[in-house]
């Protein structure tokens, strides 16, 4: 298992430094550090899902956005970037130089990745209408910037964007059987 955990970390490792190498652009990167700086803590998500709390007809949308931002922040943040503990890239990988502030907190997973796709997937299913999918590629364009910008190696923005799912299907089951019951408790 170390071998082939060795050999992901070295194509990891090579695929961020052809980003750095042959990818990055003056254009680019002015680009994706202004939207990786959208994902910051979660704050562009919370500030959505604030917004749709005052919306009658998207309150539901804001709940389940803050129910899975939370269930997001408790595995991520608290729980599985304190277990693994994994080094940010640009302390393992030669030559790889982040383009933005040194990170203050582990790797694994991408915090980024898992907070916009909980946002984005409890938009995607509350949501309705044909707009719905521009959280979600906002969210994608948001994991692609980290490992752009050299503090992610991709294995960490998988595992965000699976956990950031995870997140949002919990929280929309969490969230319907509460309805469910409010409902059948009503209708007694």
């Amino acid at each position: 298992m170390t071998g082939a955990m060795e050999a992901l970390g070295q194509w990891e490792g090579m695929f961020l430094l052809f980003l750095q190498d042959v990818v990055r652009t003056p254009v680019l990167t002015w680009l994706l550090t202004k939207i990786t700086a959208l994902g910051d803590a979660g704050w562009f998500w919370m500030f959505l899902a604030i917004l749709f709390l005052f919306s009658k007809k998207y309150r539901t949308t804001g709940q389940m956005m803050v129910l899975a931002l939370l269930l997001d922040f408790l595995v991520v943040n608290v729980a599985i970037k304190n277990i693994v503990c994994r080094v940010r890239p640009y302390e393992a990988v030669e030559g790889l130089m982040p383009l933005i502030e040194r990170q203050v907190d582990w790797s694994f997973p991408s915090g980024h990745a898992a907070s916009g796709l909980a946002a984005a997937t409890a938009i995607c299913l509350t949501v309705k209408s044909g707009w719905r999918y521009l959280p979600l590629a906002l969210a994608l364009l948001i994991c692609f910037s980290r490992l752009y910008v050299g503090v992610h190696y991709p294995s960490d923005v998988l595992a965000g964007i699976v956990i950031g799912v995870l997140c949002a299907v919990a929280a929309n089951y969490v969230w319907q059987r509460a309805w469910r019951s409010r409902s059948e408790g009503e209708n007694r």
